[in-house]
């Protein structure tokens, strides 16, 4: 007698990413320098109960990763890669007083000396802290003047050029001891990989 076999579960959907509403917070701050049609343009990508949601949530509870999205887009729309690098530079200068991430900045700095490894280290970590369900880390290759690290598995929900702008921008705004690198990226539309050049003068 053949025993018949259950057809398998599907798979669980991949869930969508997120970020920290404390960096979505700092996006809609006075304590970004911006001008003001800019900041106008962030709060008007999103509906009024994503912009409650925001204002209301613990620093450390995650949000729609795609809201972050919707505000970069409205920022390129104003001023291109330049503005959405610019806008992202200031989050990440001012993201490193938030509770969030002061232990790890703390951590870092009592590390860092005169070692770029150190800081690409942080830089990773400040991604992997900052962001869930967008990717996982790559190999980190180089020494020296340059570096390259890549983000793997991104998901399509997260296949957005102001995304990679946005880590560039954020990691030159970093300015540790004076250890920010020029940040470049090498991503396709609707590539998974997005590989990340970081340069010191």
């Amino acid at each position: 007698m053949t025993t018949r076999r259950e057809p398998e579960p599907a798979a669980a959907a991949r869930p969508d990413p997120e970020l920290r509403a404390a960096l979505l917070r700092l996006y809609l701050s006075p304590a970004i320098r911006c001008d003001a049609g800019t900041r106008a343009a962030m709060r008007a990508a999103l509906p009024e109960e994503a912009l409650r949601r925001i204002a209301l949530a613990a620093a450390s509870e995650w949000l729609p990763l795609s809201w972050e999205i919707a505000m970069l887009r409205a920022v390129h729309a104003r001023g291109g890669d330049a503005a959405v690098r610019a806008v992202t530079g200031e989050v990440g200068r001012v993201a490193r007083d938030i509770p969030v991430f002061r232990p790890l900045l703390t951590a870092t700095l009592g590390m860092l000396a005169r070692h770029r490894e150190v800081l690409v280290r942080f830089l990773l970590a400040s991604i992997e802290l900052s962001t869930r369900h967008a990717g996982r880390r790559g190999a980190v290759v180089g020494e020296g003047r340059v570096v390259r690290f890549s983000l793997e598995d991104i998901p399509a929900a997260a296949w957005d050029r102001t995304v990679n702008l946005r880590n560039c921008g954020a990691i030159e705004g970093l300015e540790l001891k004076g250890t920010a690198p020029r940040a470049d990226v090498e991503w396709a539309e609707g590539s998974t990989r997005a590989v990340y050049t970081l340069t010191w003068p």
